[in-house]
């Protein structure tokens, strides 16, 4: 669930602000975020590499997990 909020929110910062931000961080000073959530594994969340992929975690499982559900809800 975090990874598809982190997800939204990044989509929602680039709408309104018109640009990608440029890690994690900038959601929390641009006011999205109070801090970057964490994964409750004790993973990290990366940000996107492009366009196409979405956010990652430290724990492979995460996000295997987090791309079965994606393509499930679609």
């Amino acid at each position: 669930a975090n990874m598809k909020n982190i997800d939204q929110t990044i989509e929602l910062y680039k709408l309104e602000q018109k640009a990608t931000p440029a890690d994690l961080n900038a959601l929390v000073t641009a006011g999205y975020f109070k801090q970057v959530p964490s994964c409750p594994a004790g993973g990290t969340y990366t940000m996107p590499v492009d366009e196409n992929s979405g956010v990652t975690c430290s724990i492979a499982e995460h996000n295997q997990v987090a791309g079965a559900t994606t393509t499930t809800q679609q």
